[in-house]
């Protein structure tokens, strides 16, 4: 039996795979546009997942270009995703607008920031431990106004109070102004 070699063994040849190669990256990237998934995009071109990263790491345009294509592509399906979530919360579907409210508000998401002091002070060396102190006053401040905020809408809160104005379009600055805010423990 005769070994054969995979190896082109002419120009002509040569110049054969690099167009269909060619053409792979093209229709590849029009697939990603479409699906921004690598592993269903070089399924439907037929290639491996492999040739697909080795073409990225050999082709400096190629994986600029397939990067950039999996970026519209994505756009393009949070678009449609965000259009059919509204479309839900329209039929009265409550789970649609919670999670409209908790992935889009922050009254409403389970997330929460934290400010790591050490990754602060690596980054900043500058930082003194009076500017330190400045910035937990300020985070301090809003905690009591948002607190007290939330506490004023909030009617599952002890301190909420069923009033008339309530719902009035009093800007906060007035509502801090009107005793929002008087002590600590009203934040609180």
């Amino acid at each position: 039996m005769v070994k054969t070699s995979k190896t082109p063994k002419n120009k002509k040849e040569l110049e054969k795979i690099a167009k269909r190669i060619a053409e792979q990256k093209l229709q590849l990237v029009e697939v990603l546009l479409k699906m921004p998934v690598v592993q269903v995009a070089v399924k439907k071109v037929g290639i491996a997942r492999s040739t697909y990263y080795r073409w990225c790491e050999e082709d400096a345009e190629f994986d600029r270009v397939a990067t950039e294509a999996v970026r519209e592509g994505s756009m393009v399906i949070n678009e449609l995703a965000q259009s059919k979530l509204i479309e839900e919360m329209s039929k009265g579907n409550m789970t649609a607008a919670i999670f409209w409210l908790k992935s889009r508000d922050p009254k409403f998401s389970d997330r929460r920031t934290v400010i790591n002091e050490f990754k602060v002070q690596a980054k900043h060396p500058e930082v003194t431990e009076e500017v330190k102190e400045q910035i937990d006053n300020v985070f301090d401040l809003f905690t009591r106004a948002a607190n007290a905020v939330v506490h004023r809408y909030d009617t599952t809160h002890p301190d909420y109070v069923d009033d008339e104005d309530r719902y009035s379009d009093k800007p906060v600055k007035g509502y801090l102004e009107s005793g929002g805010l008087e002590t600590e423990e009203d934040a609180i």
